[in-house]
């Protein structure tokens, strides 16, 4: 659905604007709008500073947040250094706990958080004395996570950090995946149809020479549902890459009729790969994450929808747990709800605004804006929760947005972030590949000055080509990548519609590539250009995996 607009005249548009734009409130006097775009991270800072923050759906008593460089055990670990608010307000937290390579934390609530939350950091302290004081929002993962299987196995019952988007590290018990039923640890998403999953196995711990981590389809979370699963196991006890079905529910697990020959090697840190394309289903290994070999092929009449993500077993019963990191996380495929488009309702409010309202389905949607019906560019205001039990959303846009004419859609995205009073002050949403981004530039891309000597990599680029941000008078618009697993360096550009272009290429030295511009005197209004893509050092093994959020904060 597009909504036409003229434009409305109106002498109070300022007064107006300003009341939409700050509606100060108490401690807080600015806006953040986040643009999640997929692509790659960047590599190194000189000081402490609070790259990411994740937590995950059946898990939300434990927050991750990841920093780098590595903190100082007793600045991490004070619970006093961190604030976590969400909708009713503070939530206690409980016990704070940084891992072993000193820069991935886990914050222990009291209380499970709800769907948005925020975490203040405050005076945690780099190896190199620098300190860190830091302000991000954060939302569960539309992924679930359970242990499948009866009382006592797994044991012990799985548990997930995550502090990324697309990395998740799991400790659990099980005694295996296969027979007739399963006993293991599960994080999956539904897809209906076709569907393209990969990830690489970081870490897989040794307890047993069967123990598994791997990929996984299946129709139920019952022990004996039909199910097929790509995995592999200790490069220390069996060391293989295996493909197993279960054709038939409570039937037998088999590797007949679906591996390829025999089982490859598990080489240190494997990737792995499930297609769906109709009934044919494939797996694969690879060393890169780039070139794949087919390990099974299997045509099974499964249902439509099935559960996508990760497994791990431990292969044992006594207790003894299992740890597998799984990273770079991709997946492609329709979900559930996706063909649901809600209605977007337009309504002027005192002569100054316009109220964009829609329902919330089982997908969020944002607002696109044209003048032309051809070039569409994402409107990036607050968008506010609405209706009952936050089942709506809703957006004040200013008249003097609005051209003769302004045409208006939805667009359909992983996830909206609302704005709703008091505390989260972040508005924006999550975008997957297609969505309103353009992957792989064109030919002789040149994101910096030809003076810098910077090499991008144009295949991975990526871009919004007009995004609609609005900012105070003369204020200072920020613009930085974040969230993201990959270690390596990016560069960051932003170009204003009128032309103007400013690139980072994080010679500053921080994590993630950093711009700030200031807001025209005379205009509250700019059009920005966004694309970033990771520098061409070193040029091996670079792979689109990782999501990469870019903020803009004023």
């Amino acid at each position: 659905m597009v909504c036409v607009l003229t434009r409305i005249r109106s002498i109070a548009w300022c007064i107006a604007v300003i009341k939409t734009l700050m509606k100060i409130r108490t401690g807080i006097l600015r806006r953040v709008a986040a643009l999640t775009l997929v692509g790659l991270a960047s590599q190194m800072i000189c000081r402490a500073e609070l790259v990411s923050v994740n937590s995950i759906t059946n898990s939300a008593t434990t927050i991750g947040l990841f920093f780098d460089p590595a903190v100082t055990t007793s600045s991490a670990t004070n619970p006093a250094n961190y604030t976590v608010f969400m909708k009713t307000g503070a939530v206690s937290i409980a016990s704070v706990t940084l891992q072993t390579n000193g820069q991935f934390v886990a914050l222990n609530l009291a209380t499970p958080i709800g769907e948005f939350f925020t975490v203040t950091a405050s005076n945690v302290v780099d190896v190199a004395s620098g300190t860190n004081n830091a302000y991000t929002m954060g939302y569960l993962s539309d992924y679930d996570s359970r242990s499948i299987g009866v009382s006592g196995n797994p044991n012990p019952t799985g548990s997930v950090f995550t502090a990324h988007g697309d990395t998740f590290e799991v400790t659990t018990g099980g005694s295996d995946v296969g027979g007739t039923n399963d006993f293991f640890h599960f994080i999956s998403q539904q897809v209906v149809s076709n569907f393209d999953m990969s990830v690489l196995v970081e870490r897989l711990d040794q307890v047993d020479a069967e123990s598994k981590a791997g990929l996984m389809a299946r129709e139920f979370m019952t022990r004996g549902s039909r199910t097929l699963q790509t995995y592999v196991t200790p490069t220390g006890g069996s060391n293989e890459v295996i493909a197993s079905v279960r054709a038939a529910t409570n039937g037998t697990t088999t590797s007949a009729g679906f591996q390829a020959g025999a089982p490859a090697p598990a080489n240190v840190n494997p990737w792995l790969r499930l297609t769906r394309t109709n009934n044919l289903f494939t797996s694969y290994y690879s060393s890169n994450g780039v070139d794949w070999t087919v390990s099974g092929v299997t045509t099974q009449a499964f249902a439509a929808t099935l559960n996508i993500g990760m497994m791990t077993a431990s292969h044992t019963t006594n207790g003894t747990a299992t740890v597998a990191k799984f990273t770079q996380f991709v997946k492609s495929g329709v979900r559930p709800g996706d063909n649901v488009l809600p209605t977007l309702n337009v309504t002027l409010t005192g002569g100054t605004n316009i109220l964009l309202n829609w329902l919330r389905t089982p997908r969020d949607y944002l607002v696109e804006i044209s003048t032309n019906l051809t070039d569409w560019g994402i409107l990036l205001l607050p968008i506010l929760e609405a209706g009952t039990n936050a089942n709506a959303r809703e957006m004040n846009l200013p008249l003097f947005l609005v051209n003769s004419p302004t045409y208006l859609r939805l667009l359909r995205v992983e996830r909206v972030m609302p704005d709703p009073p008091p505390y989260i002050v972040t508005s924006g949403a999550a975008l997957s590949p297609g969505l309103g981004l353009t992957s792989g530039a064109p030919g002789g891309l040149s994101l910096c000055p030809a003076t810098s000597n910077i090499l991008v990599l144009t295949n991975f680029a990526q871009a919004q080509s007009a995004a609609q941000v609005i900012a105070p008078l003369t204020s200072t618009v920020t613009f930085k990548t974040t969230d993201s697993s990959q270690f390596t360096d990016t560069a960051l550009q932003v170009r204003l519609v009128s032309g103007t272009t400013v690139c980072d290429d994080n010679s500053g030295g921080e994590w993630k590539s950093k711009i700030l511009r200031t807001s025209s005197a005379t205009s509250m209004t700019n059009t920005y250009g966004l694309i970033v893509a990771p520098k061409q050092t070193p040029a091996a093994n670079y792979n689109q995996t990782s999501i990469l959020k870019i903020t803009i904060v004023w």
